[in-house]
């Protein structure tokens, strides 16, 4: 199994139990990848993996996915996976895996973790 190099993200806003007008949610989607520059991350990202593993095929097929969450305080599971839907959307946006469909993806696991100094989003790919 190969791993690539951690990808480190920027932690997106918590809306599981307060969700949004779509549009206002919309709008935070869109910040979010401007602003925290996802879109920049990855692409930097994807430069890295493929010097180090040039016969990288993208999209990947059912990658294994390690999130690890880094949050102010622990969250429940279903609120950390739900804060993880935007990076996984980046991801499939800029090619790396086909869909975030259940069968596109092989194992994924969620830790959450505390880090009150730099709340962030690092994930950890293996095919």
């Amino acid at each position: 199994m190969t791993e690539l190099p951690v990808l480190t993200l920027a932690l997106p806003p918590n809306m599981a139990n307060k969700p949004p007008h779509w549009s206002l949610k919309a709008r935070y989607m869109n910040g979010h990848r401007k602003i925290v520059g996802a879109n920049f991350l990855i692409h930097n990202w994807l430069d890295e993996v493929e010097s180090v593993h040039e016969k990288l095929v993208l999209p990947l097929d059912k990658p294994d996915l390690h999130w690890t969450v880094y949050t102010h305080q622990i969250m429940d599971e279903n609120n950390c996976r739900a804060r993880l839907k935007w990076p996984e959307d980046a991801l499939v946006h800029n090619g790396v895996i086909k869909d975030d469909a259940p069968q596109y993806i092989g194992k994924q696991t969620v830790v959450n973790e505390i880090y009150r100094k730099n709340p962030r989003v690092e994930l950890r790919v293996s095919f």
